[in-house]
């Protein structure tokens, strides 16, 4: 007999196999669940029933919920949540693997689903207002200068983090990419993703999987053809204040390249769509 995987003189290849992948979702919300030790057995049973795995968290505030299975099932399970017109609005984030990462299926009752320990806070009647940047920035450096405070502040909103952070620590699925002051990492990325995780950025592409990294206003532009300045076609043109944004598409690429001159940049006198303007990065990472 042929080993496992492999065909005999004459035989069938062995078919593959194929692995089904789970699809794993994660939601919240804030709503008001006075019933919630009743839903408890019976989100409980209609999750056993379709063989989920994964936690349910239930409190008078609302619901919180991880699980993994087949996406018939775990789609089907939503769609009969959303029955319940508290949870009508339910859009959970979606994402897939090849083995169910949970051991057991969990329903649990709680004081509250996301623990702050505040008693007084009520989520479901709205989000506090919001603090700009600058206004945060003020507090935490007096917070720092009265109690010598050091205070570590997770974002997703990267102009936030350079306008509030003395030091920046930029991750990338759960790996440090990068860690200095603001300046530092945004003069200096370490990678392609902190370079683009930072700002709006430029690839032009050189060929022998090379290509130049930089920035809408690192750009240099001219009507008129000129030493290492790149031929590209004007395809829209956007004031946008005091600046205004210029995109060019370059003959065997793709993406397009975005560039931001002063509104009054003698480039842009009668400048249309359609025309031909040569551009040259002024600072650039070549990789």
């Amino acid at each position: 007999m042929p080993p496992e995987g492999a065909a005999g003189a004459g035989a069938p290849f062995a078919q593959e196999r194929t692995v089904t992948p789970i699809l794993n979702i994660s939601c919240y919300k804030f709503v008001p669940l006075p019933d919630a030790q009743a839903l408890r057995g019976a989100l409980h049973a209609q999750a056993l029933a379709a063989d989920l795995k994964g936690t349910i968290l239930l409190a008078e505030e609302g619901i919180n919920f991880f699980l993994a299975g087949s996406a018939q099932a775990v789609r089907g399970f939503v769609d009969a949540l959303r029955t319940d017109a508290r949870f009508a609005d339910l859009q959970p984030k979606e994402s897939w693997s090849a083995q169910v990462p949970f051991r057991k299926m969990l329903v649990k009752v709680k004081h509250e689903i996301i623990r702050m320990d505040r008693p007084a806070i009520v989520p479901s009647a709205g989000r506090a207002p919001a603090v700009d940047a600058p206004t945060l920035r003020r507090w935490l450096a007096r917070l720092h200068e009265d109690i010598n405070l050091t205070s570590v502040f997770v974002t997703h909103d990267q102009e936030e983090a350079m306008e509030v952070a003395d030091r920046i620590v930029v991750m990338n699925k759960g790996v440090i990419e990068q860690i200095g002051s603001p300046g530092d990492v945004y003069e200096n990325p370490a990678s392609d993703f902190v370079y683009h995780f930072l700002g709006d950025s430029n690839r032009l592409h050189l060929g022998e999987d090379q290509h130049l990294l930089f920035r809408p206003h690192e750009v240099s532009l001219s009507r008129h053809e000129l030493e290492d300045h790149h031929a590209a076609e004007v395809r829209d043109i956007r004031p946008l204040g005091a600046t205004t944004r210029v995109t060019l598409k370059v003959e065997g690429q793709s993406e397009l390249i975005e560039a931001e001159v002063v509104k009054d940049h003698d480039s842009l006198i009668g400048l249309a769509r359609g025309e031909t303007l040569f551009f040259k990065p002024k600072v650039w990472q070549k990789a």
